[in-house]
Order: C-alpha cells, then structure tokens, then sequence
C-alpha cells in the first residue's frame, strides 16, 4: 500500500540506503599510505584533526569543488585542485603543481 501510494519500490529503498550506508563507512576508514610521505584519504580523513596529527601530517591537497579546507588558518598547508569528483575530471592538467607541492612537503 505505501509503495503503492509513494510510487516506489520498498526494496529498491531499502537498499539504497544500505548502499550509502557502506559507503559511509567506507569513507570512515584511516587514510591509506602510498608512500611514508604520502597518503590517501576521504574528506572524513582531511577533517580528523587527531589522525591528522597523529600521522604527522603538515601538507594537504584537497581535491574536491564541493568541500572547503578543514583547517583554513591552521598549521597545514593546503594546494587546492578543484574539480568536481567525476570520472570525466582531467586531473592530468594538475599533475605538475601536485608533484612540486609533494616533494616540498618532504
């Protein structure tokens, strides 16, 4: 009756929900390392100030168009590269200014 009166599909809903439930979570993990000087992370990640911290972490590059440095006047030092998270997004075109703000952050 309720799926009939909303137009949609309780199923398909529910698991919905429980996809973006997952990718919440996912989203929640520690950051990964590439390499001792570098890691990978989600904006949960770039906003956890204690992780931040304790991975002694000093430079970060934010790529993202939708969210904003965590820590604007703090002691990070952040390069901005924004582009919307989209498979399409030349990252290429970023690629020499990264480079140089990683190894500076050495």
């Amino acid at each position: 009756m309720l799926e009939k009166e909303m137009g949609i599909s309780l199923k398909e809903q529910r698991q919905f929900i429980a996809d973006q439930v997952l990718l919440i979570y996912g989203q929640m993990d520690a950051a990964s390392v590439i390499f001792d000087h570098l890691l990978l992370g989600s904006s949960f990640n770039a906003s956890n100030g204690v992780e931040l911290q304790q991975n002694n972490v000093t430079h970060i590059i934010n790529v993202t168009r939708e969210v904003d440095n965590f820590f604007p006047s703090s002691r990070f030092t952040y390069k901005n590269v924004r582009v919307f998270d989209d498979e399409k997004a030349d990252l290429l075109t970023h690629w020499e200014d990264t480079h140089r703000f990683i190894n500076e952050a050495r």
